[in-house]
Parts: C-alpha cells; sequence; structure tokens
C-alpha cells in the first residue's frame, strides 16, 4: 500500500467521496486502515436509537419485536455490555431525533439503560447538532444529548413547562451558533423564559423562537456574528430608543410571523445598518391600504436598497368584511414605494382584499427590478372588482425582466 495512505488527511479525503453505506461498511471490514475513518462517516448522522441499540448484547433483551410487543430489558446492564456502544457513539456528530423511526425508539429500556448505566455525562459525547422532537414522555431524556460540543440546536416543546430546559442550556451552551424553538403553544407561551436565554447567546448566527421582548432584540442587535432572526411574534414595544446606529450589523434573514404594522415598522425602523438579503413579513388580520403605505415607506427608508433580494410579505385572513374589501387593497403608490431595491430577484405578494393596480405601476415595478426570477402578486379571496391591470403588463414584464422564470 502506498505510504501516502499513512497519511490520516488523505485517507479521510478519499472516504469522504464514498457515498454508499454498504462500500463504507466493507471499506471498514477489509481495512485496518480505513476502518475508522469509513465508521465515523457511517456513525456521523444518526436519526434513531436503533443502531446503538443493536451495539449491545444480544442476550440483553428480547429479540422478538412485533408492534404489539416491544423489545426489554431480560438482565440488568453490566459495564462490559458498554464495550461495543462505546466504541461507535464517539463518531456520531448529528442526532435527529424527530420522533420513532424504529420500535427501539418507543422502548422504555432503551432509556433506562442510557440514563441509569451511561458510563459518561453524554450519549454521543461529540454530538456538534441536535434536532430533538419526541413525545411527552422522553422529552426530558435530552439531558443526555445535550454535550458540551452542541452548537446547532432546534428543540420542539410539548408544553411551555418544558421550557425550565432553557435555564440550564443558558448557562452551559452560551457558544450555540444556531438555535430553532418550536412548540405547541396553544395555552400561550411566556416568552420571558425565551428572552432570558436569548440574552446569554453570545455566538448565535440563526436564532428562530416564538417571540423575544425587546430587550432580548436589544442584546441581539449587537452580535456581529448574527445573520438570520426569526420570530413568531412581538413582545408590545416600549417607547424609549433602544437600539444603536450600528444594530443588526451582519443580519442577512428577518421572518416576521403574527405581527401588525406598528410594531413592524418599529422593528424595520432600526435595520439601517443591516446587509438585509431576505425580509418576510406575515400578518395574523387585515391591513388597511393606509398601513401597507406606512410599511413599505419604512421599508425603503431602512432597509438597504443595495442587499435585498428577496421580498415576501402575507396572511392569514380567509374572510373579508366589505369594510376590508373596500378599504385593504394594496395601491400602486405603496407598490412604488419599494422600486427603490433594484436588486430584487423573488417577490412574493399576498393580498386578501387584492390589489390597485395598472399598466403603469407594472411598468415601474418592471423597469426598477431587472434582477426578477420570480414575481407573485396574489389575492388569497375571490376579488370583487375587476383588476386594471391587462395583459399588456406582461409586456412590460417580459421586456424588463428577462429572468423572470416562474413565480416564487
Amino acid at each position: 500500500m502506498h505510504r501516502s495512505f499513512q497519511i490520516k488527511e488523505i485517507r479521510c479525503e478519499i472516504v469522504s467521496h464514498i457515498h454508499h453505506k454498504a462500500s463504507l461498511a466493507a471499506l471498514a471490514q477489509t481495512s485496518q486502515l480505513f476502518r475508522d475513518p469509513a465508521l465515523n462517516i457511517l456513525w456521523r448522522k444518526q436519526e434513531t436509537l436503533y443502531h446503538l441499540a443493536r451495539c449491545f448484547p444480544s442476550d440483553l433483551v428480547n429479540e422478538e419485536v412485533s408492534p404489539d410487543i416491544l423489545q426489554r430489558l431480560l438482565r440488568p446492564i453490566v459495564a462490559t455490555d458498554w464495550e461495543r456502544p462505546l466504541f461507535y457513539s464517539h463518531r456520531v456528530r448529528h442526532f435527529h431525533f424527530r420522533g420513532p423511526n424504529h420500535p427501539v425508539d418507543l422502548s422504555d429500556w432503551i432509556f433506562s439503560v442510557l440514563s441509569l448505566s451511561l458510563p459518561g455525562d453524554y450519549v454521543f459525547p461529540n454530538l456538534e447538532s441536535l434536532i430533538w422532537f419526541p413525545s411527552e414522555d422522553y422529552f426530558p431524556f435530552i439531558c443526555l444529548f445535550l454535550g458540551p460540543r452542541i452548537t446547532r440546536l432546534s428543540v420542539d416543546f410539548p408544553d411551555s413547562t418544558c421550557l425550565s430546559l432553557l435555564s440550564a442550556l443558558s448557562k452551559k451552551h452560551t457558544s450555540l451558533t444556531e438555535v430553532t424553538l418550536t412548540g405547541d403553544w396553544e395555552n400561550g407561551i411566556d416568552n420571558r423564559c425565551i428572552s432570558l436565554f436569548a440574552n446569554n447567546l453570545t455566538h448565535i448566527e440563526l436564532l428562530a423562537v416564538p417571540g423575544l421582548d425587546w430587550s432580548a432584540l436589544q442584546h441581539l442587535s449587537g452580535l456581529t456574528t448574527l445573520r438570520s432572526l426569526h420570530l413568531e411574534t412581538f413582545i408590545a414595544p416600549i417607547p424609549c430608543p433602544l437600539f444603536s446606529s450600528t444594530s443588526f450589523s451582519a443580519l442577512e434573514t428577518i421572518r416576521i410571523r403574527k405581527t401588525d404594522v406598528p410594531s413592524a415598522t418599529q422593528f424595520i425602523a432600526v435595520m439601517s445598518s443591516a446587509p438585509l438579503r431576505s425580509l418576510y413579513i406575515r400578518f395574523a388580520g387585515c391591513i388597511s391600504t393606509a398601513g401597507i403605505s406606512v410599511l413599505y415607506r419604512a421599508i425603503a427608508a431602512n432597509i438597504s436598497r443595495t442587499t435585498l433580494t428577496r421580498f415576501t410579505q402575507e396572511s392569514t385572513v380567509k374572510t373579508l368584511t366589505d369594510a376590508e374589501q373596500r378599504t385593504c387593497k394594496i395601491d400602486s403608490s405603496a407598490m412604488q414605494s419599494l422600486c427603490c431595491f433594484p436588486n430584487l430577484v423573488h417577490v412574493r405578494i399576498t393580498s386578501p382584499a387584492g390589489f390597485e393596480l395598472d399598466d403603469d405601476t407594472l411598468a415601474d415595478l418592471a423597469r426598477a427590478w431587472p434582477c426578477l426570477e420570480s414575481l407573485l402578486l396574489a389575492s388569497g379571496l375571490v376579488a370583487a372588482e375587476l383588476p386594471r391591470v391587462t395583459l399588456a403588463a406582461l409586456h412590460h414584464l417580459a421586456k424588463h425582466c428577462s429572468e423572470l422564470r416562474k413565480d416564487p
């Protein structure tokens, strides 16, 4: 064998180009030199506890498993039972547990083994990313997987009481770079727990949470690492200014859901220093024509005109009153406020009450957005009036937006 194969980095590079698990397994079994690099790739990402469970001795659990007969322990665990599991567990870097992918994921025995006899502190000590979407009964076992090297974390909370986890996370894992917190919040959620947690993040790059108070937003605004922020709601704004002229200096993506025009406008007003590429806003209610005009003017005045490439505005309204049908259209003056963004590539705007646009407005938009690749201007409901836009508007889009291909 060529002596270059003695170099670990070369072996790892060679193995990284093998994409079939069967080939990796064969290589690990036939070559001592390539065994560890091949096993590292095979075990790098796990989505079930099944493979770890298979490493335990065969006499530890019953063999016959059916939907009605789950595996169970046949004897107590001894130290030697952990030899094979420990040989493989340190190789796992990503554990994406999105619910039971195998009957063993629903078996109490595996969690009993992990919680009672685990030789170390964590099941996968070198874990870097964790997605934890279990049932409520198994949620507390997340602590067995929150090793010291975790940088990316996505957790689905069965209920708001499980947010108690955040108090421990804020002390032990301040170097997290990506965090997504979701859950069933039908009974409401106290954003204070999440805000206190966010106040301790110092290296965060992507944060997706139900909501934050303005003190947490102030803390995040000073971070030079934050590039993506997804929020469901805002806690009511406070009157005094909290943000500096250099707030969110690295922020590229914002997603705001279930907001209103005053809150969204106030938040957008502090984005003048952000190199924003993508802006997503979703309203829970119907927004008046005047309200949309205020919002679009705020976007034009504060969002970077050279970096913004994607703009999405949606609404969840399903029914409209007659008054809303008349007063909640998006008109030409509002749309023309967005003509100052020449690098827009994707535009998606839905208006439940429809639009009041004409061919001249579409021509202005087409000339202002030469980089456009996808465009959707849609009414979520049946329009009460015929639109003033004609097929002539398509000519302007075809003429000035040569890259236009499809709707977003």
